[in-house]
Protein backbone atom coordinates (compact mmCIF):
# COMPACT_ATOMS: atom_id res chain seq x y z
CA UNK A 1 0.00 0.00 0.00
CA UNK A 2 0.92 3.52 -0.89
CA UNK A 3 1.60 6.14 1.69
CA UNK A 4 -0.92 8.78 2.29
CA UNK A 5 -0.16 11.94 0.83
CA UNK A 6 0.42 15.01 3.40
CA UNK A 7 -0.46 18.63 2.35
CA UNK A 8 1.42 21.78 3.63
CA UNK A 9 -2.34 23.61 5.80
CA UNK A 10 -1.00 26.74 3.55
CA UNK A 11 -1.64 24.61 0.11
CA UNK A 12 -4.73 23.09 1.44
CA UNK A 13 -6.48 27.17 2.32
CA UNK A 14 -5.01 27.89 -0.86
CA UNK A 15 -7.02 24.86 -2.75
CA UNK A 16 -10.13 25.69 -0.44
CA UNK A 17 -10.15 29.43 -1.23
CA UNK A 18 -10.27 28.20 -5.40
CA UNK A 19 -12.61 26.32 -4.82
CA UNK A 20 -14.96 28.68 -3.22
CA UNK A 21 -14.16 31.30 -5.57
CA UNK A 22 -15.72 29.01 -8.42
CA UNK A 23 -13.79 29.98 -11.29
CA UNK A 24 -12.65 26.57 -11.75
CA UNK A 25 -14.68 23.58 -11.14
CA UNK A 26 -13.33 20.68 -8.53
CA UNK A 27 -12.80 18.54 -11.80
CA UNK A 28 -10.26 21.36 -12.79
CA UNK A 29 -8.38 21.97 -9.55
CA UNK A 30 -8.08 18.11 -8.81
CA UNK A 31 -6.53 18.20 -11.69
CA UNK A 32 -4.45 20.63 -11.56
CA UNK A 33 -3.17 19.73 -7.77
CA UNK A 34 -3.60 16.10 -7.98
CA UNK A 35 -6.04 16.25 -4.67
CA UNK A 36 -9.02 14.00 -5.26
CA UNK A 37 -12.56 16.14 -5.28
CA UNK A 38 -13.77 14.64 -2.12
CA UNK A 39 -10.51 16.24 -0.21
CA UNK A 40 -10.77 19.71 -1.66
CA UNK A 41 -14.36 19.35 -1.06
CA UNK A 42 -14.00 18.96 2.45
CA UNK A 43 -11.64 21.36 2.94
CA UNK A 44 -13.77 24.07 1.21
CA UNK A 45 -16.16 22.88 4.01
CA UNK A 46 -13.66 23.34 6.70
CA UNK A 47 -12.50 26.67 5.37
CA UNK A 48 -16.05 28.20 5.50
CA UNK A 49 -16.95 26.65 8.58
CA UNK A 50 -14.00 28.10 10.35
CA UNK A 51 -13.29 31.14 9.07
CA UNK A 52 -14.59 32.91 11.94
CA UNK A 53 -11.67 32.20 14.34
CA UNK A 54 -9.55 34.57 11.87
CA UNK A 55 -11.03 36.97 13.48
CA UNK A 56 -12.00 36.07 17.21
CA UNK A 57 -9.46 37.54 19.43
CA UNK A 58 -7.84 35.26 22.11
CA UNK A 59 -8.51 37.23 25.14
CA UNK A 60 -12.15 38.63 24.39
CA UNK A 61 -15.04 37.29 25.84
CA UNK A 62 -16.31 36.17 22.15
CA UNK A 63 -13.41 34.04 21.50
CA UNK A 64 -13.88 31.82 25.12
CA UNK A 65 -18.01 31.65 23.80
CA UNK A 66 -16.91 30.51 20.26
CA UNK A 67 -14.14 28.05 21.19
CA UNK A 68 -16.35 26.80 23.58
CA UNK A 69 -19.76 26.73 21.67
CA UNK A 70 -17.99 25.35 18.65
CA UNK A 71 -16.38 22.42 20.67
CA UNK A 72 -19.48 19.86 20.78
CA UNK A 73 -19.89 20.20 16.78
Amino acid sequence: MGMRKKFEPALKASIALEAIKGEKTLTEISAEYWVHSTRISKWKQELIYRSGEIFVKPDNFFYTFFKHSTHNI
